[in-house]
């Protein structure tokens, strides 16, 4: 009878400990907001450990402040879609700021800062920016604005005619548009 519970106990804490490792993977997933992460360097390439990066929110002026790992590493999460500034700095080293950076839903925008010496009384400011691709990861949630909406070969041009394209997805059985 004892190595019956045990085995019991060892089939609850085995169940326990999969559907903890599965909330966990669950929860760090969003498809409701985006991340900016890269590496931090100097002017010769060479990374920038325990720099300060700063993330603001142009809209909101909400901002989050991460600490580059011993690699040069930063990686800031659950940022609003948005246009950002982010600046980054350490002591004896020119500041970085890049302006107009956007994050878009389900993805990470990469930017690689880069820092001169303290000496140059350059500040580097990014105003414009290429389209961002994705080559880190395998995320797909792609944003799809007002313009793209507007253009789709669709009747009536309602996002909710669009919807409806999508497999397993419904019309709401009373008629109100709903899917």
């Amino acid at each position: 009878m004892n190595n019956f519970s045990s085995k019991s106990l060892m089939r609850l804490l085995l169940v326990v400990l999969v559907c903890m490792t599965m909330t966990l993977v669950a929860v760090a997933q969003s498809t409701t907001d985006g991340a900016i992460s890269g590496t931090v360097a100097d002017v010769q390439g060479a990374v920038v450990p325990n720099a300060s990066v700063t993330v603001r929110n142009i809209g909101t002026n909400a901002q989050q402040t991460v600490t580059t790992d011993g690699s040069g590493y930063f990686h800031v999460l659950h940022l609003q879609p948005a246009a950002y500034e982010v600046t980054a700095g350490q002591k004896g080293f020119a500041s970085f700021k890049a302006t107009n950076v956007v994050v878009n839903v389900g993805s990470t925008t990469e930017l690689s800062p880069r820092l001169s010496p303290a000496g140059s009384a350059e500040v580097v400011e990014v105003v414009g920016q290429t389209p961002q691709i994705n080559t880190t990861s395998a995320e797909f949630a792609t944003g799809v604005d007002e313009t793209q909406i507007k253009n789709l070969p669709i009747n009536g041009g309602r996002w909710s005619n669009f919807v409806l394209l999508t497999p397993a997805v419904v019309s709401d059985s009373n008629g109100f548009g709903l899917v």
